[in-house]
């Protein structure tokens, strides 16, 4: 995704032993405002896993406040040709996750990516897995285009 679509990384290992979601301070949410203030970052992308029990390959939620419609059309757009089974929605405050909370309180808009194993494993399933990076790299140049 860096690579392809030349923007900012932050990536988390779960090797540290905690969980960013649920860690009370969390250096990563910590890092990741602090790059949204000092690089002046407009959108965040947060990638995360779907339960393998979801009905759906992927679940896409939207939080950009000015521009919400138009990121939730160009969203739906540029995702479809990739991924079959979407669950789209607009996210409310409370929708979205700890990590993009500290992103949009730093003021960054925010796209959910919550992907099923299928779609995240190059390993196991190297074509799923070239989709989803592809269905990405879309997104991402779209909403570059909007915002």
């Amino acid at each position: 995704m860096h690579e392809a679509c030349h923007c900012h990384l932050l990536a988390l290992k779960k090797f540290y032993g905690g969980d960013p979601e649920r860690d009370q301070p969390c250096r990563f949410k910590e890092k990741l405002a602090r790059a949204v203030e000092e690089e002046k970052i407009r959108l965040v992308l947060n990638l995360g896993a779907l339960p393998s029990s979801a009905s759906y390959d992927a679940e896409i939620i939207t939080f950009v406040p000015a521009k919400q419609a138009a990121v939730e059309k160009i969203v739906e757009t540029s995702w479809s040709p990739f991924i079959g089974r979407v669950r789209f929605g607009g996210a409310g405050p409370f929708d979205a996750s700890s990590i993009a909370a500290a992103a949009l309180m730093a003021g960054a808009g925010v796209v959910e990516v919550r992907l099923k194993k299928s779609l995240r494993v190059p390993r196991q399933n190297p074509a799923d897995f070239n989709r989803a990076m592809a269905a990405l790299v879309s997104l991402v140049e779209s909403i570059r285009l909007d915002i």
